[in-house]
């Protein structure tokens, strides 16, 4: 299979979503299950305004949506294929890390 400059280019701003260790920790509270925003920020201890520019984040790059449940905002990952990029990663770093001790 052939890929395209521009096929490479297009993954930018999905690395660029996965490239915080804040937006990384709140994908994985939610890959345990949905959450609102302020259980999300007392498990990452950050505050409500960050962590919904984090959501944001993620929200606008497809990997989670919301749902509104009453008068909270519900965020569930959406996206099961960067689920399992994110997995692969752990376990690429996992192999890597046997391998150099």
């Amino acid at each position: 299979m052939s890929y395209s400059p521009e096929d490479f280019l297009s993954v930018v701003d999905l690395f660029k979503a996965l490239g915080s260790d804040k937006r990384i920790e709140i994908l994985r509270l939610l890959f345990e299950s949905p959450r609102c925003v302020h259980e999300l920020c007392s498990e990452i201890n950050i505050s409500q305004p960050l962590t919904s520019q984090h959501l944001r984040v993620l929200r606008e790059a497809h990997i989670i949506r919301v749902e509104r449940k009453g008068r909270e905002n519900v965020y569930h990952m959406s996206n099961t294929f960067v689920r399992q990029l994110i997995l692969d990663a752990i376990e690429h770093r996992k192999a890597q890390k046997a391998v150099l001790d």
